[in-house]
């Protein structure tokens, strides 16, 4: 039987969504409604630590 590391992957996982999205963001003209849906989705994440959360 393996046993997984869940709070690595979580940490890597989240570490690689934002990578994503910041690269997408200096890629395109930002609006602030924008940067206010993508700060407000960050600090759900955070707050609540939710690895699913950032992949809806």
């Amino acid at each position: 039987m393996r046993r997984r590391k869940f709070g690595n992957d979580k940490t890597k996982k989240i570490k690689e969504g934002l990578s994503n999205v910041y690269l997408w963001l200096e890629s395109t003209s930002i609006t602030p409604e924008l940067y206010y849906l993508f700060m407000d989705k960050l600090s759900r994440i955070v707050m609540e630590n939710n690895v699913d959360l950032a992949w809806k």
